[in-house]
């Protein structure tokens, strides 16, 4: 989750929900869910997300990883930070992509010489770390 989307993955797809803040906040008062804003609007369908803060805007998006990368990959990690994207998959590659309002960019992916299990990025996008396990647990 970034300061705008929220990824969700699977094996073979990740869905991408971009979201935002309402300008006016939403409270709870003893007679049930209201939204309080500039004209006091009644409940709508959407009062959890309301409550909660966020806004719906219908901008889910479903992309399957062979989109971006030919052959058989699952995904295996993912980190995120603002407009920076990316995963990891068993076939030892990281794939890159911008997030926009929009959607998704694919900018690349890099070969790697092993599968990362876990990724990391550091606060302004600079810096990736890389995590794998190479031994037997017993």
């Amino acid at each position: 989750m970034t300061l705008s989307h929220v990824i969700t993955a699977s094996d073979k797809s990740f869905i991408l929900w971009h979201y935002r803040t309402p300008r006016s906040q939403t409270t709870l008062d003893i007679a049930g869910i209201r939204t309080k804003g500039k004209n006091n609007c009644k409940p709508n369908n959407f009062r959890i997300l309301n409550f909660l803060g966020l806004k719906r805007e219908n901008k889910e998006k479903i992309y399957t990883i062979e989109t971006f990368l030919s052959g058989e990959h699952s995904l295996c990690s993912v980190t995120a930070r603002d407009n920076v994207l990316i995963f990891g998959t068993d076939s030892r590659h990281l794939v890159g992509f911008n997030l926009s309002s929009s959607g998704v960019q694919f900018v690349g992916d890099i070969q790697l010489s092993f599968e990362p299990v876990k990724i990391s990025l550091n606060s302004n996008s600079t810096y990736v770390t890389l995590y794998r396990i190479h031994a037997n647990i017993f």
